[in-house]
């Protein structure tokens, strides 16, 4: 439930709210008492009511990708044949939205449950699949263990994003003046 932290959490656990249909039926007197106006705010999300405004016109951010294995993976080549799919996903995401991405992250959960990120910003932006690939096995093969240690999760998303057709900030590879 939204607005449900660790912190919150636990306290709806003493309570005996595990769920939001117990926290529907909750007494409001007990939630106010030991979670404030909060314990108020969350009944009524868990009953259906919210007088929160949406705004239907926001702009993504983001666009990401991610496989979890029903079995851990040691194969780099299996790995490596995951991660060309989910790139090629976020290229078809960029390109029909119109967008291109400057800022690649890739994502990795090892069998132990610990989980990397390493990105890596680019000076221009773009949005074709074998680029992203390219980059993504990169920081893959150069910036994880995948292949040494057996993988649970790969992912990558696109970042710092910006529509076809808007200025771009060119970069010059030019000797440094000392």
């Amino acid at each position: 439930l939204w607005g449900v932290g660790p912190a919150t959490e636990s306290a709806l656990h003493q309570l005996g709210i595990r769920t939001a249909l117990d926290l529907r039926n909750a007494s409001p007197q007990i939630l106010e008492r030991d979670l404030g106006k909060h314990g108020l705010f969350l009944q009524k999300l868990a009953r259906g009511e919210d007088s929160r405004t949406v705004d239907p016109e926001w702009n993504r951010k983001s666009y990401g990708s991610e496989r979890t294995f029903s079995r851990d993976i040691t194969s780099l080549s299996e790995l490596e044949s995951v991660l060309r799919e989910l790139c090629i996903e976020i290229a078809e995401s960029l390109q029909n939205e119109t967008k291109r991405a400057k800022t690649f992250t890739l994502k990795v959960r090892y069998s132990d449950f610990s989980t990397i990120t390493r990105s890596v910003t680019l000076h221009r932006h773009l949005d074709r699949p074998e680029k992203i690939d390219e980059i993504a096995r990169g920081l893959m093969i150069e910036k994880t263990e995948a292949g040494l240690r057996p993988v649970r999760l790969i992912g990558i998303s696109a970042s710092q994003l910006i529509q076809n057709g808007d200025p771009e900030q060119l970069w010059l590879d030019l000797p440094e003046f000392k």
